[in-house]
């Protein structure tokens, strides 16, 4: 009697036929799916909750408003003036010369490899 008290784990065979496996596979979506949409929904309800309703703040309203009158005139612009015009742009716009503080590296030789081939 005493070994019939002890249950022996017992292995558990599980097989399913084509239309089965679909129906489970299915199922299976439909519970992801759903549980998916109620995740959703009730992250949007917790963060209309969480968030007080704030005026929305437009980062572009300026661009709408009128600009204001300025004293200064307006810069004088050369380089569409260089593009119109039919002289070169050298002569319309000069390029700066850029000197440079510090000099190049001297460049170092470079050691050769002597490569020989052996045959046998």
């Amino acid at each position: 009697m005493r070994e019939n008290t002890r249950m022996k784990p017992q292995r558990f065979e599980l097989s399913l036929d084509g239309r089965q496996a679909t129906t489970v596979l299915v199922g299976a979506l439909v519970i992801l799916g759903a549980v998916f949409v109620l995740g959703l929904s009730l992250g949007r309800q917790a963060a209309a909750r969480a968030a007080p309703a704030v005026a929305v703040h437009d980062a572009l309203a300026p661009l709408d408003q009128p600009l204001a009158a300025s004293d200064e005139p307006p810069p004088v612009l050369k380089a569409p003036q260089a593009l119109t015009d039919d002289r070169a742009i050298e002569k319309s716009m000069p390029v700066p010369q850029v000197r440079s503080a510090r000099q190049p590296p001297a460049r170092r030789a470079m050691p050769t490899l002597a490569l020989t081939s052996t045959s046998t």
